[in-house]
Parts: structure tokens; C-alpha cells; sequence
């Protein structure tokens, strides 16, 4: 499912580009699928917004690199 984000929360986003996270094959941990589950999106967004997390439901833990500004 692609993602839109808006603004660049006080700075903490990088804006102005494209990112694609897919195809990463065997390391995907929900099984049958090729992409990266947005949960590692909403890690990045409350770190990016003051709430420090390392996990989002049951499959994501870290930012998503270049995200972040």
C-alpha cells in the first residue's frame, strides 16, 4: 500500500523525495508477502514526534532509514 506524508514534522523528515521499501524477500516476516509492513512507518513518526518506541504490533522495530532528517 503506498504512503503519502505530509510535512515535515518540525524538521525531523527528510521531504522532498521518494522512498521505496520493498522486495525484501526472505526477511519478510509477514509470510507471503514481498513488502515492508507500515508498521516500521509508525516507529519512525512517534520517535519523529517525542514518543520514543521500538515496536509497532508484531512486526516492526527501528526507524526506516532515510526517513529521518
Amino acid at each position: 500500500m503506498p504512503w503519502v506524508l505530509a510535512g515535515g514534522c518540525g524538521g525531523a523528515l527528510k521531504t522532498g523525495h521518494y522512498l521505496r521499501y520493498g522486495d525484501w524477500g526472505a526477511t519478510n516476516p509477514c509470510k507471503g508477502s514481498k513488502y515492508l509492513p507500515h508498521n516500521g512507518m509508525l516507529v519512525t513518526l512517534a520517535d519523529a514526534t517525542g514518543v520514543p518506541t521500538q515496536k509497532f504490533g508484531r512486526y516492526a522495530g527501528g526507524d526506516l532509514a532515510g526517513l529521518l532528517g
